[in-house]
């Protein structure tokens, strides 16, 4: 017909057709085939018409300023042509495209022209699509409620001018905008408006978006599953009808909620078809949105490098079509990658890039979230009050928007930076808002995330019970609304809890669920972090070498994804497990590393826990000067941070490591200060840790009784919480304080219920501890068979779990109790294996134990050379790492040492030194026995009056500490000089007294013969005493009983074990008599270079002394008295076996009989 002007309207017409279906760039082809023809006929209105399709055209395709050209151009032949209400329509058009690239003030202005126009031509309509797009306008800006208000006189033009379609356009805006306030119940409500309005119409386009803003809404509800079903109807109805734009959002939006599940293997098949139509269609907007969503999905699987290269593709693209939004968010999208490889100072940059352009922009709620990502980016370097000061400011723009959302997560923000300063209580209040507001807005999945967040908190105040509820209400909600990873977090929370409790075999079921989760999932960060949790709780357990394993695997998958924190975290609990090893070398070298890392990213706190690491490794190897450096270190940088609960970790560190020197008065200052802190943040495991640390250290000063106060305290918080761990640890502690106070039978109840809690829970390091306390308390008792037993079981432990320090001390423990016995050789040989160990793992602390050992062995054995170079070996340890209590025994060992060899002024000279330390230090045990060696030192000089006075003062301190055998040991000795005084009453006393106690501890060692011999052989002048003194006092069968006791003793203890196991040592007397030994036995007893003969002789007892000087060595004297009695004791052990028997039997006989 050559109808051009129709042809050209056909061609208009069949553009924005193909733009409906998202063929954009048909479209165009159509509408620049419409302003040709338009052009060429000199046709103005068509020629504003092509253009106006044109920029709406080139809006939907994400090229803004193209748009906007097309756009302008078609208000100037408006203006040119004088058509007003088209005129109004160009600026709602220039403020769409204005919108789209973000700049939204400018949108406003535009729609705002719009408005006027619309209202002066009496257009309703387009004054109700210009409040809806001023709506918009507020939206991007956050401003919701202004938003609301102009959507919601949207909605009345609409319902007044009957426009349905505007009706249900503008129900979507008003619950778009409630959305963004976080009120999605409401934003629902409108939504399934749009929705029925949608299906009346039977507009397909709008039923579509209604379903793909019902599934953001009930994404943002975190019920995810429903949120899919709605996205998965837009996408159905887009392939309806053929829209391929919005089939790419639909995806898109599909990938987002799968990524809410955290099923990101799912989600990134979504976004790559996403990004493949949005290509196809030439919508570079939605390829800008498809690969930052990319990234986001494969940040969240922890491949961090991936996930850059996305959003750095994204922030390309969006400044290449001047999407300044876009660029905000790619920039936050980098942030929170580089954050994720520990890489903080760069990421930090990235999200102040991100608020910048918030800030230019006007857009609130960007500018929000670039201040709570900036906020969680310097909890991570540990800089909290910084971090409290992002999360504050977030807050305040949440309020001042009324952002639920934004609010709540804030708070948990807040809660989370408040639980890393320590500040528990004040975590809690924050994470308790963020769980009301979670159930205000039903939002199930940041419900669940706050149960998670309380039981971390509640976690560091050590209620671990109550941890455990809130992480298992986390589960049950991940479960319900299909959340996967927040189903391994949950697990891993349980995990640690648990963990806390000391319950780590339930612990490791947890940690391995997460496990489980993370690699089915693909969660990349979440396996690395349940390896690390595996490794601790296996090191809880004392298995070493398989936490090693766990927390090696952290670290290769850190290493493989570039996470430079995980990197240092796992550097940090292979140094843990090293050192549980007592490989001390190889852990320095892992915290070392940990601490390299932390400086390289910027990390104060790790940078703390790091220096901490370090102490605590270098402590372990007796080096306590460096360590007290390193936890300094610690205290200096918690407090530059207001880290709290680190500010009291690093006393207690700071406590022990001054204990190691023997400085306990010190050491108490800072466990105090610990515990300070753990009352003031409600820390009750802390707490119970600071009392256990307080009861070392008066344990240390020899205050038993007031250590007993604290280890108690520190078992009642533990029982309290829950804690295992602690509870087992404060009962070691208990057994520890009891033994120093000689009460060893209570000691071993104690270190016998840490070693039940140790077997328990499964803690082997534990359990070999509790051995070698047990061991210790029975070596107190005198009881050396069982003291090695228990000893023997802590070395095999050891040995099985590789822990080196613990073989070295168990080994050191046998020396002791085979010194014990008189074995010298064995000890000695316990104690060079000691040596060996505690070189090779480079502990000083233990070498020089080790060589304090050996001395004391060689002195038993009279080798006082040789003695002397190990002790004085000991002291120069001693004195390079500043070893105080140690120094003081090296001291009392030397002077002890040279007291053998008859050199007692050098003797005198070590023994004042070791005094004057041992009362610098507190150390009252110490001080006694320097008292000891001085009185000993000055008998040997003849000063007996000055000797008898440092006795008295060994005595006294004894008795107060509870020391039995020093008490026997001084009393013996003050016997001995009043018999060099010839104070013989005087001198009968303290000798009967030695040997009762003597006996008492004797009785205990049961049926090795060759250890009683030994024993008594270590303490004969106590029993030699006793009989010497009674015949200068003229009481020959009282000295000759004394000195029968002695060799009846082993008979005696055999019977007693065989006939009569329930008598008690106090009562043995009267179960076997000396009566029963044959009065007409000829006894020989040796004291000095004398034999005393007693002979019986018309009815009478007579005593000779015969001096013999052919024997240089009282043992060979004892020796041929040996041969001499053999044959005649042996006749007399059978009779007395025999009767013995024979009243037993009697007695049995008495049972059978009833009772009268």
């Amino acid at each position: 017909m050559g109808d051009k002007a129709g042809e050209g309207i056909s061609h208009g017409n069949l553009g924005n057709a193909y733009q409906g279906l998202g063929q954009f760039k048909t479209a165009i082809q159509y509408h620049q085939r419409h302003l040709e023809m338009a052009l060429e006929m000199g046709d103005k209105t068509g020629e504003g018409k092509s253009h106006c399709n044109l920029g709406n055209a080139y809006r939907s395709l994400g090229q803004f300023k193209t748009a906007i050209q097309h756009h302008q151009r078609h208000l100037e032949i408006t203006k040119e042509v004088g058509d007003k209400a088209r005129e109004g329509k160009s600026y709602g058009s220039l403020g769409n495209a204005y919108q789209g690239l973000r700049q939204l003030k400018t949108a406003i202005q535009y729609h705002q022209r719009h408005l006027e126009i619309a209202k002066e031509v009496g257009d309703n309509a387009g004054e109700g699509f210009s409040y809806g797009s001023l709506g918009n306008a507020y939206q991007g800006l956050g401003q919701f409620k202004t938003a609301i208000q102009y959507h919601q006189r949207h909605l009345e033009i609409a319902k007044e001018v009957g426009d349905k379609v505007g009706e249900g356009k503008s129900n979507g805006g008003l619950g778009n905008a409630y959305q963004g306030l976080g009120q999605l119940k409401t934003a629902i409500q409108y939504h399934e408006r749009h929705l029925e309005i949608a299906n009346e119409m039977g507009d397909k386009a709008g039923e579509g978006i209604s379903h793909g803003n019902l599934g953001n809404a009930y994404q943002g509800l975190g019920q995810l599953k429903t949120a899919i079903q709605y996205h998965q109807r837009h996408l159905e109805i887009t392939k309806e009808v053929g829209d391929k734009a919005r089939e790419g959002k639909s995806y898109g939006s599909l990938g987002n909620a799968y990524q809410g599940l955290r099923q990101l293997k799912t989600a990134i098949q979504y976004h790559q078809r996403h990004l493949e139509i949005a290509k196809e269609v030439g919508d570079n907007a939605g390829e800008g949105f498809s690969y930052g969503s990319l990234g986001n999905a494969y940040q969240g699987l922890g491949q961090f490098k991936t996930a850059i290269q996305y959003h750095q593709r994204h922030l390309e693209i969006a400044k290449e079509v001047g999407d300044k939004v876009g660029e905000g968010k790619s920039n936050g999208g980098l942030g929170n990658a580089y954050q994720g490889l520990g890489q903080l100072k760069t990421a930090i940059q990235y999200h102040e890039r991100h608020l910048e352009i918030a800030n230019e922009m006007g857009d609130k709620a960007g500018e929000g979230i670039s201040h709570g990502n900036l906020g969680n980016a310097y909890q991570v370097l540990g800089q909290f009050k910084k971090a409290i000061q992002y999360h504050q400011r977030h807050l305040e723009m949440a309020l001042e928007m009324g952002d639920k959302t934004g609010e709540g997560k804030s708070h948990c923000n807040l809660g989370n930076a408040y639980r890393s300063l320590g500040q528990f209580k004040t975590a809690i209040q924050y994470h308790q808002r963020h769980l009301e507001i979670a159930k205000e807005v039903g939002n199930k999945t940041e419900e669940g995330f706050s149960y998670g967040s309380l039981g971390n908190a509640y976690q560091g105040l050590g209620q671990f019970k109550t941890a455990i509820q809130y992480h298992q209400r986390h589960l049950e909600i991940a479960k319900e609304v299909g959340d996967k990873v927040g189903e391994g977090k949950s697990n891993g929370g349980l995990g640690n809890a648990y963990q806390g409790l000391g319950q780590l075999k339930t612990a490791i079921q947890y940690h391995e669920r997460h496990l489980e989760i993370a690699n089915e999932m693909g969660d990349k960060v979440g396996e690395g972090i349940s390896h690390g949790n595996l490794g601790n709780a296996y090191q809880g357990l004392g298995q070493f070498k398989t936490a090693i394993q766990y927390h090696q695997r952290h670290l290769e998958m850190a290493l493989e994804v570039g996470d430079k924190t995980g990197e240092g975290k796992s550097h940090c609990n292979l140094g843990n497990a090293y050192r549980s090893l007592g490989q001390f070398k190889t852990a320095i070298q892992y915290h070392q590393r940990h601490l390299e890392i932390a400086k390289e990213v910027g990390d104060k706190a790790g940078e703390g826990k790091s220096n901490s690491g370090l102490g605590n490794a270098y402590q372990g190897l007796g080096q306590f000067k460096t360590a007290i450096q390193y936890h300094h270190h610690h205290l200096e940088i918690a407090k530059e941070v207001g880290d709290k609960a680190g500010e009291g970790k690093s006393n207690g560190g700071l406590g022990n490591a001054y204990q190691g020197l023997g400085q306990f008065k010190t050491a108490i200052q800072y466990h105090q200060r610990h515990l300070e802190i753990a009352k003031e943040v409600g820390d009750k495991a802390g707490e119970g840790k600071s009392n256990g640390g307080l009861g070392n250290a008066y344990q240390g000063l020899r205050q038993f009784k007031t250590a007993i106060q604290y280890h108690q305290r520190h078992l009642e918080i533990a029982k309290e919480v829950g804690d295992k761990a602690g509870e087992g640890k404060s009962n070691g502690g208990l057994g520890n304080a009891y033994q120093g106070l000689g009460r060893f039978k209570t000691a071993i109840q104690y270190r016998q219920r840490h070693l039940e809690i140790a077997k328990e829970v499964g803690d082997k390091a534990g359990e070999g501890k509790s051995n070698g306390g047990l061991g210790n308390a029975y070596q107190g008792l005198g009881r050396f068979k069982t003291a090695i037993q228990y000893h023997q079981r802590h070395l095999e432990i050891a040995k099985e779990v590789g822990d080196k320090a613990g073989e070295g001390k168990s080994n050191g423990g046998l020396g002791n109790a085979y010194q014990g016995l008189g074995q010298f050789k064995t000890a000695i040989q316990c104690h060079q294996r000691h040596l060996e160990i505690a070189k090779e793992v480079g502990d000083k602390a233990g070498e020089g134990k080790s060589y304090g050992g050996l001395g004391i062995a060689y002195q038993s054995l009279g080798q006082f050379k040789t003695t002397i170079e190990y002790h004085q070996r000991h002291l120069e340890i001693s004195k390079d790492v500043g070893d105080k209590a140690g120094e003081g025994r090296s001291y009392g060992n030397l002077g002890n040492a040279y007291q053998g060899l008859g050199q007692f002024r050098t003797a005198i000279h070590y023994h004042q030194h070791h005094l004057e330390i041992a009362k610098e230090v507190g150390d009252k045990a110490g001080e006694g026995k320097s008292y000891g060696g001085l009185g000993i030192t000055y008998q040997s000089l003849g000063q007996f009056k000055t000797a008898i006075e440092y006795h008295q003062c060994h005595l006294e301190i004894a008795k107060e500490v509870g020391d039995k055998n020093g008490e026997a040991c001084a009393l013996s000795l003050l016997g001995s000089n009043y018999e060099c005084l010839g104070k013989l009453k005087k001198a009968f006393f303290c000798y009967h007294s030695s040997v009762l106690l003597y006996n008492d501890i004797r009785a205990s060692l049961q049926l090795n013969d060759q250890w009683k011999i030994s024993f008594r052989n270590q303490h004969q002048n106590a029993y030699r005493g006793l009989w010497c003194v009674n015949i200068k006092q003229g009481k020959n069968v009282k000295a000759l009983l004394a000195a029968e006791e002695g060799r009846a003793q082993a008979l005696r203890d055999l019977m007693d074990t065989k006939y009569y196991p329930g008598c008690s040592s106090t009562h043995r007397a009267s179960c076997v008599s000396l009566s029963r030994v044959p009065l007409d036995t000829v006894f020989i007893a040796v004291r000095g270079p004398c034999f005393y003969f007693w002979i019986f002789s018309n009815d009478d007892i007579k005593v000779r002394k015969v001096n013999i000087n052919n024997y240089r060595r009282e043992d060979e004297l004892g020796f041929f008295i040996r041969l001499l009695n053999k044959t005649a004791l042996k006749e007399s052990v059978q009779e007395v076996l025999l009767q013995s028997k024979m009243l037993h039997l009697t007695r049995r006989q008495r049972r059978k009989w009833p009772m009268v």
